[in-house]
């Protein structure tokens, strides 16, 4: 009985690590899109 609450607990550990992976993967994602539209903006306002 233990054995199976600690590999369910285990599994669930499992997925919040994967969820909190995807969520950092997007959030720096988004990041880099933000800069790259930064860039892009200040490269238009400089060549006028």
């Amino acid at each position: 009985m233990a054995r199976n609450a600690r590999a369910a607990a285990r599994a669930v550990a499992i997925q919040q690590d994967a969820a909190a992976q995807t969520a950092t993967r997007l959030m720096f994602a988004a990041a880099g899109l933000a800069a790259a539209l930064a860039l892009a903006g200040a490269l238009a306002l400089i060549s006028g």
